[in-house]
Formats: C-alpha cells, sequence, structure tokens
C-alpha cells in the first residue's frame, strides 16, 4: 500500500496568496520545492539549515510516487517540532472558529503541548498577537464598533448543519436570514443606513415551521444583547407531537436596536413580506410597542398577552400603592381575606368575554375599600373606566388580549413561559453578558445546531424531556379548565371568581 503524505498549513502563503503547506511523512517535515502536471517535489525543512539533501515526489493526490532519494543522513527526525507545528494549526483554527478570549486559546494550546514542545513555540505575547491577526484576516473587524455599518463575515452568515440525507458529515446553510442594511432602500434605489440596523438569525426549516404554525410566542431578552444592540429578540412555536408532549422550539433569533413601535413594524414588515409569515395567534408579554405592530401589520392576528406578566403586573402595582404607613403588598401579605380579593381579581381574565363589564361591577362593589389601588388600575388599563353616560372607555389593553377564558377551556398555553424558561437556559448558554456581535452569533449558530439535534428527536419519536409536569401544576390546570368549562353553572358570578382564586397564586 502506497504512503501517502500529510499535509498541515503553513503559517505562510505562496506568492499567489493561496495557503502554503507543509508535508509530513516518517516525522519528517517537508515543503514543496516545484510543481509539475501531475507531480509534486518536495525536500527537506532542514535543507538549507543541516545541509540534508533528502527529497521526495507524491501525485496531486499527496500519494508518495518516488522516495529513492529520501536519505536524511545529517539528522534525525525532531518529533517536537511536528508536535509545534500541530499546536499552531490547532491554535489558528481555534482563532478563527470559536469566539473563546485569546488568552484561553493561547493558554489551551501551550497546556496540551509536551515540554519539550514547548521550548519550541513562539512566545506567548506572539501567539497572541498571531490569534488577533487570524481573526482579523478571516471574520474582517475583529469586535465591531459601529452595528450600522459593520459587514458580517460569510462564516456568520452560514451554520454547519448535520446531513440529514446521508446521516453523517454537514451541510452550509444559511443562517442570516435578513438584514435591514442589506434590504432596505430608498425611493432612488440607494441602500438605506440611516435607520437602526435589524439583524434576523435562523433556518430555512425554522421559517417552514413558522409558516405551518398557528401559534406564536414572542419576547426579548437583555442580558445576553450584543453591544450596540438594545434587545435580543426571539420568535417560537408550538409543536403538538401527541404523547411526545407539546413543545415551544424558537425559531428566529433577532437583534433589535431598541423596543420602538417603528422598529417593531419594519421587523414584523420584513418577516411578512420577505419570508411570507402570517402568524394567526399570537403571544406576547404586555408590551405596547410589539403589540401594536403587530396589528398593524397583521391586522387579523389574535393577540393574546401572557398571564403570567398580567399577574405580575399586578403584583408591581400592589408594591407602588400605600396602605396606611405599609404599603399594599405588605397588607395583602398579613391578610388572607385581601390576598383571596387580589386573586378574584386575577380570575377576571377567565370570565367570557361578553360578561366582563357586569362580572366586574359586581366584584368592585365586593371587594375592600383597601385594594382600591389595584381596581382602580385594572379598571383605566384592562376594563375600561366607566364615563358619565354610562359608557366606558376604551382600555390600554383590549379585553381579547387578556381574556384566558377561551384559551382555557380549549386546552391552550396561558403564558410565556416556556420562552422565558428558553431564556434562562440561553444566558446559561453565553455564559457571559453583552458578548460582543461575532461571540453572540457565534452562540447562536452552536445553539442552532443543538436545535436541530432536537427537531431530529421530535421526528424520531423520542421526547425532549424525561421530566414531567409537577402534579400540582396539572391538578390546577385541570381544575382551571373544569371551572371555565362550567362557568354557565354558576348563577353566582363572584363565587364563580372565589372558586378560581383558589387555584391561582399570589
Amino acid at each position: 500500500m502506497a504512503q501517502m503524505l500529510e499535509l498541515i498549513p503553513s503559517s505562510r502563503k505562496k506568492k499567489n496568496g493561496e495557503i502554503a503547506y507543509k508535508g509530513v511523512l516518517n516525522h519528517f517535515i517537508y515543503v514543496e520545492e516545484r510543481r509539475s502536471a501531475d507531480r509534486i517535489t518536495w525536500v527537506c525543512e532542514e535543507k538549507r539549515k543541516s545541509e540534508c539533501s533528502a527529497r521526495l515526489q507524491t501525485n496531486l493526490d499527496m500519494e508518495v510516487v518516488c522516495t529513492e532519494l529520501n536519505n536524511h543522513r545529517n539528522h534525525i527526525a525532531d518529533s517536537s517540532k511536528l508536535e509545534v507545528l500541530e499546536a499552531l494549526r490547532t491554535l489558528k483554527l481555534r482563532a478563527v472558529e470559536t469566539q473563546e478570549a485569546t488568552s484561553t486559546i493561547v493558554a489551551t494550546a501551550r497546556h496540551h503541548t509536551s515540554t519539550v514542545a514547548t521550548a519550541h513555540l513562539p512566545l506567548a505575547d506572539s501567539l497572541r498577537r498571531a490569534v488577533c491577526r487570524y481573526r482579523v484576516a478571516t471574520l474582517g473587524e475583529a469586535v465591531p464598533e459601529d452595528i450600522q455599518t459593520m459587514v458580517i463575515p460569510q462564516r456568520f452568515r452560514c451554520y454547519q448543519q448535520k446531513d440529514v440525507v446521508t446521516g453523517h458529515g454537514y451541510i452550509e446553510q444559511r443562517f442570516l436570514q435578513f438584514d435591514t442594511n442589506e434590504a432596505e432602500y430608498d425611493e432612488d434605489g440607494e441602500r438605506v443606513y440611516d435607520e437602526p440596523r435589524i439583524v434576523v438569525f435562523g433556518t430555512a426549516n425554522g421559517l417552514k415551521i413558522l409558516r405551518e404554525s398557528q401559534d406564536w410566542f414572542c419576547d426579548g431578552t437583555f442580558d445576553v444583547t450584543p453591544k450596540g444592540f438594545s434587545q435580543y429578540y426571539t420568535i417560537h412555536c408550538r409543536i403538538d407531537k401527541g404523547q411526545l408532549g407539546v413543545y415551544t422550539l424558537p425559531c428566529l433569533f433577532i437583534l433589535m436596536p431598541n423596543r420602538q413601535t417603528c422598529t417593531y413594524v419594519r421587523l414584523f414588515i420584513a418577516l411578512r413580506y420577505y419570508a411570507g409569515l402570517t402568524p394567526l395567534c399570537c403571544m406576547t408579554d404586555f408590551e405596547e410597542a410589539a403589540m401594536n405592530a403587530f396589528k398593524e401589520v397583521w391586522p387579523d392576528v389574535h393577540l393574546s398577552g401572557c398571564f403570567f406578566h398580567l399577574a405580575q403586573n399586578q403584583r408591581k402595582k400592589l408594591a407602588q400603592s400605600a396602605c396606611g404607613s405599609t404599603s399594599l403588598a405588605l397588607a395583602v401579605t398579613a391578610e388572607p381575606a385581601l390576598q383571596q380579593q387580589v386573586k378574584m381579581v386575577r380570575a377576571m381574565a377567565f370570565v367570557p368575554l361578553a360578561d366582563v363589564e357586569d362580572v366586574w361591577d359586581q366584584l368592585v362593589a365586593s371587594l375592600d375599600q383597601r385594594l382600591r389601588p389595584l381596581f382602580e388600575y385594572f379598571d383605566k388599563y384592562y376594563v375600561g373606566k366607566r364615563q358619565l353616560a354610562g359608557t366606558r372607555s376604551l382600555p390600554r389593553f383590549p379585553r381579547e388580549v387578556w381574556s384566558m377564558f377561551e384559551r382555557t377551556r380549549d386546552g391552550l398555553p396561558r403564558t410565556n413561559n416556556s420562552v422565558e424558561a428558553f431564556h434562562k437556559s440561553l444566558n446559561a448558554h453565553f455564559a457571559v453578558d453583552h458578548p460582543n456581535t461575532w461571540q453572540a452569533i457565534d452562540k447562536m449558530q452552536r445553539l442552532q445546531q443543538s436545535l436541530d439535534c432536537d427537531i431530529v428527536d421530535l421526528l424520531a419519536g423520542r421526547p425532549l424531556k424525561r421530566c414531567k409536569p409537577e402534579l400540582l401544576w396539572v391538578r390546577r390546570n385541570q381544575a382551571k379548565q373544569s371551572i371555565v368549562r362550567e362557568y354557565d353553572l354558576y348563577t353566582d358570578k363572584i363565587e364563580f371568581l372565589r372558586v378560581m382564586s383558589i387555584n391561582l397564586s399570589l
């Protein structure tokens, strides 16, 4: 069997700019001397230093075809030099393929070489400069200072996806789905750079899942937002796999410059007209800018506010309100009767839309007056304040947004908690607050590869989680659904609120 010459990239390039390679055979190192149509002649690396005349020839497939002159009379093979070459090759690969800190890459390279080889490595300071050079040469600007003018390198525009057809290997897939700097033009056909930049990452499969999904779940997080951007926004969809369970999977990762309505509108227009996405239902936290933008771009979309955030907003109001010399929140904590009434206000979300006004009026008449700040707040923002003419003003959040009657009756999610849990795991995955843009995209690529594996598991009929929901949560959820379905049986609607409040947490 013919011997093969192993190639290792050199730190130097050829005159034409191509990467130069060194060859290794039997622990001896060779450099290319000349090349013909079908053969390459290699000479010993020690030709000048040790006046070694050893040489060999390979075909273009690096198969050794001639070794008659391959005789190293003046020296022996130095395995430490080969180890140094391999260490430098690994250093370069880690520099361009990861976003690890420069000092970490250098320390790892030095740690994993033998004592003898370490003595032949360049100094640590030289290695650090080399890592920076590799990154600048491959990625362009190491850390973009201006997100408006930064150019995203090709390696961050794509990612390596497992080849599901052959079952092995990887296929390069598009990862940068939309960039306003590359898609927005003015009336004269010139690119628009003065608008705050929005960058959308995801996969073709993620877009396909979103197109086929009826329910979207959207939320933003801030700790892992790259420097220069304001928010890391994610769009998820709900996948029902029957006995395997129901899962909420992230489909798009979006870097947002701010949280203004006009910016959300630009994002959603891109998703609608460039990606062909039209959601039927969408759940968000009670962020007015995003909700207004959804309605502007998709007027027919059914918006739902997250019940957890509805409760959270009420808790904030209690903490901000006074009750005598203490806060209203402390007064509620000390009195079980007040606790139940607070939960009854929250239970209004489970009343049918047609009955909200009448049931609310009955509840307000029965509430302890110390809770006036809470029911005035709920009246203004969620029900609509009663006018002199007997009509009600429009609340800030329409009743159909916060109503959970139909979602509970139909067994649909009432919260964005799955998205919140994903963002919590995202913080652990990033392991750093406010990374630079390249670090953030690199983390997103790795996360996407993990999500691809999750989808393969689902296709193979495997659940993504072993743990089952807590028994108490399951029982309370079943109780809420049963109470809602029996709503018409309650002649006293205050009693309905009281029963529902038993299954709500404070």
